[in-house]
């Protein structure tokens, strides 16, 4: 049973997908104490559906009722009409209550938070259009505005070059539905990314010697960073400190954080090998 927890960042959004969730648990739980009386809760929500605030009061009344039979007291909200206003706190409200009931049900599984991180593959064969280009991804939540794609570390080199001459931005993404357009060259691989919700939580400057750069094309360069973890997830940037001379250079060198370790980074170049020194910002959490 999954039971999410909320906490009113600007990420999250309760969608139809979370009410047909939430009303499904409520069945299933109100099931052990009355098998015969189980509300009658809609569980077939679209994204063409608004919100009903009919059907969130029954569900807060079979809340309250699930509560007397475990002899607790919830005060769930009794009095929802077209002049309240709904928001996280309602979402979070509920779902702590279904938890509460879960566990004393003998549920052992942690409440879920809703996930600041996505991971798509956005295929070749998929992208639509004639230039600019552009694929349509379900996913829970996002914001214009606090979302932004990047390559997944993992990816290979001719994916990571595909992302960056597609030049990928997140676009006008309505409800819960994603779009990612390809502005630049139309992609021929298969190309993993991560969507980011919300800021990165950590950012560090570090510089980049143009002798430290090994290999033979692509090139990579480990450095020390304070607070990196093996778990870590982040990405490379150009800062504002940057001369023109080294934001060309750093636009040139098409690079990525290749590889996280404790407090350490490794910096790929998948396009030219820079020739001068280059300060970057790497940007991270985890």
């Amino acid at each position: 049973m999954v039971i999410k927890q909320w906490f009113g960042r600007g990420y999250e959004r309760f969608t139809h997908h979370d009410m047909n969730r939430v009303n499904s648990n409520a069945k299933e739980l109100f099931a052990f104490f009355a098998p015969s009386g189980v509300p009658n809760l809609r569980t077939n929500y679209t994204r063409a559906d608004q919100f009903d605030y009919q059907d969130f009061q029954a569900l807060e009344l079979a809340i309250k009722a699930m509560g007397g039979y475990i002899g607790q007291i919830f005060a769930v909200e009794e009095a929802w009409g077209y002049n309240r206003t709904v928001s996280w706190v309602d979402f979070e409200r509920v779902e702590a209550y279904l938890y509460m009931i879960y566990v004393n049900r003998g549920g052992t599984n942690p409440r879920q938070t809703v996930p600041d991180w996505m991971f798509f593959t956005l295929y070749a064969k998929k992208w639509e259009g004639t230039g600019p280009y552009h694929q349509i991804l379900d996913a829970e939540t996002a914001e214009e505005y606090t979302a932004v794609a990047f390559c997944d570390p993992l990816a290979t080199v001719q994916a990571f070059a595909d992302h960056i001459n597609a030049v990928l931005k997140v676009v006008n993404p309505p409800d819960e539905r994603i779009s990612i357009v390809a502005y630049g060259i139309k992609p021929t691989e298969d190309i993993p990314i991560i969507i980011k919700k919300g800021v990165f939580k950590m950012q560090a400057r570090v510089n980049l010697p143009a002798s430290a750069w090994v290999g033979s094309g692509p090139w990579t360069q480990s450095v020390s960073v304070a607070g990196l973890s093996v778990n870590s997830i982040g990405i490379v940037g150009a800062g504002q400190q940057q001369t023109v001379d080294q934001f060309l250079a750093f636009r040139d060198a098409s690079m990525r954080l290749s590889a996280v370790g404790t407090n350490t980074a490794t910096v790929q170049v998948v396009g030219d090998k820079p020739t001068i020194d280059i300060s970057i910002v790497v940007a991270w959490e985890g």
